[in-house]
């Protein structure tokens, strides 16, 4: 496998809890790199369905579905942008006729990560 392209990677979901009157224990998730330094938080919103888990003893949490959802694929990007940039890579190597959907795939991954850049 060929090395991460940061040594901040992988980043991770680190859920965080704390109390809210009136509402009770309430979810934050943050996207963290490898030391720990938060990339991205989520917190509950209007905008998403919130969830109450039981603890079975009485308490519980609540949790955004949307922010759970987000934090988990904003964490996922360097995996994938590796995966693409490998993917992109093997096809460039590739010698002799490329079958067309190959061709396809790797200007649909080429085109996922000049979006990741920005460009």
């Amino acid at each position: 496998m060929r090395k991460p392209m940061t040594s901040d990677w992988p980043w991770s979901v680190d859920d965080d809890s704390h109390r809210v009157d009136g509402v009770g224990t309430v979810r934050n998730h943050r996207v963290v790199d490898a030391r720990g330094r938060t990339i991205v938080e989520f917190s509950n919103s209007d905008c998403s369905e919130i969830v109450y888990e039981d603890d079975g003893d009485g308490g519980g949490s609540h949790y955004d579905v949307l922010a759970m959802a987000n934090a988990e694929l904003i964490a996922s990007a360097p995996d994938l942008y590796n995966a693409l940039t490998m993917l992109v890579a093997d096809l460039s190597n590739v010698t002799g006729p490329t079958p067309a959907h190959l061709l396809d795939d790797m200007n649909v991954a080429k085109a996922a990560l000049a979006k990741a850049r920005g460009e």
